[in-house]
């Protein structure tokens, strides 16, 4: 017995500890290069290393075409326009319970989400100190803004905004980078509140439906 629940014991502090480490997603744009990364336990995961192997081609199959009336094609024709329709009809409907479960369960994991390493290093030049001017105006209108209005759904931290006017540069340079970090258990329980959501309210549209039809 003390073995069976020392065995549950680990079993429950290692999902604590799943549940509780974080993943890490990173963005960058950095000296006209676009990097991204996903880590988990600071372990880079994503995106995989390209093997040097060289892939081996794929032999195409030819495909033989068999003739066929004119009123077969049409009757197959309409066969397949009708599948279409029914498939787009299914789908609409899944999307549309998504979208109504969507709502309370996305407001909690984007608490659940921390933006964080925010760094620019903006230089903004121009031949035209004006339009300089004004654009930097714009910059600063649109980021600081930015930030606030992101503070009210999710963490916002470690922020180095850097940006500068340079009249002597006759073009702009725009460098920016920045992390997301968010745990698992976060991503599990937003995964269960919208499968339940989803779950009821595609229940009772189908409900719904019978109760119309009958």
């Amino acid at each position: 017995m003390r073995v069976f629940l020392i065995i549950v014991g680990i079993l429950v502090l290692l999902n604590v500890l799943l549940c509780i480490s974080n993943v890490v997603v990173a963005v960058r744009y950095w000296g006209g290069q676009f990097d991204w990364s996903v880590s988990y336990l600071g372990i880079k995961i994503l995106p995989r290393k390209k093997s040097d192997k060289p892939k081996k081609e794929k032999k195409k199959k030819k495909k033989k075409e068999e003739e066929a009336p004119e009123e077969q094609r049409r009757d197959f024709l309409m066969d397949k326009l009708w599948k279409l329709l029914q498939n787009i009809a299914g789908k609409a409907d899944l999307a549309g319970s998504g979208l109504f479960a969507l709502g309370s369960p996305l407001n909690k994991l984007l608490r659940g989400i921390t933006w964080y390493d925010i760094e620019t290093d903006i230089v903004l030049g121009g031949e035209d100190a004006a339009e300089t001017a004004q654009l930097y105006g714009k910059f600063m209108m649109i980021l600081h803004p930015l930030f606030g209005a992101a503070a009210q759904y999710m963490k916002v931290k470690h922020k180095r905004i850097s940006i500068v006017c340079d009249y002597t540069e006759d073009t702009s340079r725009y460098n920016c980078g920045c992390k997301f970090r968010i745990s698992i258990g976060t991503v599990l329980a937003f995964a269960i509140r919208l499968g339940i959501g989803f779950l009821k309210d595609n229940g009772s549209a189908k409900k719904t439906l019978v109760s119309d039809k009958i």
